[in-house]
């Protein structure tokens, strides 16, 4: 999501057409996935935050992409400006998803034996350029 509200009614939603048996718990957190410097502190916080017993599924919904700078690729970080943008982009579209995802695994696996363990999913959202490329577009597909 764009914003804190779309986050909010987004998890409204599930909240209201998902939970008949009123045991669904949302949480929804605004952070910014291409600062690779503040990421690990500030999703560790969340992650700390969550009472990992408390859980019989777990998931994590990530949603996060930009198209990032568009051009073909001779025009791509051709200079400092451009070179950030890219940065910019890889660091949200690929980098941050990865870790993420990983970090969310590790933690809820770690209080207790695999077996015993909440049931884990990831949901990476992705746009109709996952499965039809788009010329010009390299950087979000």
């Amino acid at each position: 999501s764009r914003s804190v509200d779309s986050l909010n009614e987004t998890a409204r939603l599930v909240q209201q057409r998902c939970d008949h048996a009123g045991i669904i718990q949302t949480s929804c957190h605004e952070i910014d996935l291409s600062d690779l410097d503040n990421l690990p502190e500030k999703f560790g916080r969340l992650l700390e935050s969550c009472k990992k017993s408390d859980y019989d599924q777990c998931w994590l919904i990530n949603n996060a992409g930009s198209l990032g700078p568009l051009g073909p690729a001779s025009y791509l970080g051709s200079d400092a400006s451009s070179m950030k943008e890219l940065q910019h982009a890889v660091n949200l579209n690929i980098t941050s998803g990865i870790w993420i995802s990983s970090q969310f695994t590790k933690s809820f696996l770690k209080p207790c034996k695999i077996s015993s363990s909440p049931l884990i999913r990831i949901v990476n959202v992705s746009s109709l350029c996952a499965i039809e490329p788009f010329p010009t577009m390299s950087i979000y597909c």
